[in-house]
């Protein structure tokens, strides 16, 4: 098994000279199999970079959310195997909580850009 960590940092990805030792984006972990499976925890900004670590015969991916803030759900509209017709993602989260109004579907009084992702805006 294989863990890598492609993000760490809370609430807002941050680039700069003060975060080139440890890296700025948000959470986002890679465990890799011995059998090449592929377990995504959490998809901040930077599950992105997880694209280039992947094998081109890979055909599934399982992404678990923690949970739905901001900072763990922001780099699903950029991680580009979402988009490849040739692999699956799973996307295993929390049950859509029950304080969330069922007619938008988002959480009263806030915004979720999960939800813009949705086909067949890309």
């Amino acid at each position: 098994m294989e863990v890598t960590f492609w993000g760490t940092r809370g609430s807002i990805a941050s680039a700069g000279h003060a975060t080139q030792r440890y890296g700025g984006n948000t959470a986002a972990v890679q465990v890799t199999g011995k059998d090449g499976t592929v377990l995504v925890l959490d998809a901040g900004t930077g599950i992105r970079e997880i694209t280039g670590s992947l094998s081109p015969t890979l055909r599934r991916i399982d992404i678990f959310l923690s949970h739905l803030h901001m900072d763990h759900i922001q780099g699903l509209g950029f991680f580009a195997p979402m988009f490849m017709q040739s692999l699956e993602v799973h996307l295993w989260g929390p049950p859509f909580p029950a304080h969330w109004d069922p007619k938008l579907r988002i959480p009263r009084g806030q915004v979720v850009a999960a939800a813009s992702i949705v086909s067949p805006k890309y």
